[in-house]
């Protein structure tokens, strides 16, 4: 075993961090050769999370990232925050779904900044469908277009309640105009 990954993950409970930040785990990012970190794993353990509030994963490419947050929030009913901004991974349609299945989710402040969210239609359907709130959600500069952010817009209008507890909307630059 790594040190630097046991004090990875011994550091933020010593602090009483609950907010893991996986971009500062080492092996992640998959260019070191000698630690090699299995974010499926990972996304298997913290579907049963109780622990931690919130996962930020900033600036880290990997093609599986999108689907491992899938996979975490399939089950998870304590996290409160995904901030997985600039990792230029596409988010499968599969995080939708998942999060729509999910009824006891906690998931309030969604930060997806700067990558590919073609599957906006199932994350619609989550919000049609969901009777907790997100406060913050962030989709700056997601490719959305005109016609994802309709579907987007359409959501909120068919879910009052989700409607109402939105405070901070940011799809800033996104090419909304048809």
């Amino acid at each position: 075993i790594n040190t630097d990954f046991v004090s990875f993950v011994e550091d933020p409970v010593a602090s009483r961090s609950r907010d893991p930040i996986l971009s500062d785990c080492p092996g992640i990012d998959q260019k070191n050769t000698t630690i090699k970190f299995d974010l499926i794993a990972v996304a298997m353990s913290l579907q049963y999370n109780t622990y931690f509030n919130g996962l930020v994963i900033d600036g880290v490419t990997r093609k599986d990232l999108g689907e491992c947050c899938a996979i975490i929030f399939k089950h998870n009913k304590t996290l409160k925050r995904l901030i997985a901004r600039n990792c230029s991974t596409q988010w499968p349609p599969e995080f939708g779904d998942y999060l729509d299945q999910n009824e006891k989710k906690a998931l309030s402040i969604i930060d997806l900044s700067k990558n590919e969210f073609p599957a906006i239609e199932t994350f619609a359907k989550c919000i049609t469908n969901s009777k907790s709130g997100i406060t913050v959600l962030s989709l700056a500069e997601t490719n959305l277009g005109s016609r994802r952010f309709d579907s987007l817009m359409h959501a909120f209008l068919s879910n009052y309640g989700v409607s109402l507890a939105i405070q901070e909307l940011d799809v800033s630059g996104n090419a909304l105009s048809s």
